[in-house]
């Protein structure tokens, strides 16, 4: 995390989309990962070579889907689902939802935009197929509802964070 934390900010100052981190290093960020990954794994605009302890996704990502945690440029909690449900199994993914569910930071809306501007995504359709699960089962719809999954507007509710 370190690395990509002293990379970022020089190129931020090069008007540069930053090197930030991605997948389970940003799940484990936004602490909806229970567990810190052993590999650090990143989003870069341009193709790099992966050297250990990290490893290197490329993608051109908008604004939108970068945000900053603690210091450390992340992908968004909507892209972090997308990249995660590409590489992950289908529980892994609900556990996510369920997570960030119970700290209040799931938003539905930015959720959908995303699903919408990468539809060939490899995580896009396990996502959506994650995301069907929770309207399916009653349990889980009511789980949902009380965290605010399916406000009218697509987003939830103002909470104030745990």
């Amino acid at each position: 995390m370190a690395a990509v934390l002293a990379a970022a900010p020089a190129r931020v100052v090069k008007g540069h989309q930053p090197i930030v981190a991605s997948h389970r290093s940003a799940a484990w960020l936004w602490d909806v990962f229970r567990y810190r990954p052993e590999t650090v794994e990143v989003t870069a605009p341009k193709p790099r070579r992966s050297r250990r302890p990290y490893r290197v996704h490329c993608s051109v990502l908008p604004a939108d889907e970068r945000a900053v945690r603690e210091g450390i440029p992340v992908t968004s909690l909507a892209r972090t689902y997308l990249d995660l449900a590409a590489t992950e199994r289908p529980r892994t993914v609900q556990r996510v939802l369920d997570r960030a569910s119970d700290l209040a930071l799931f938003d539905l809306g930015p959720v959908r935009e995303v699903l919408a501007r990468c539809p060939d995504h490899p995580g896009a359709s396990r996502l959506r197929a994650t995301l069907d699960i929770y309207r399916e089962s009653p349990v889980l719809t009511a789980r949902a509802s009380r965290a605010g999954f399916w406000s009218s507007s697509g987003r939830r509710a103002s909470r104030s964070r745990r």
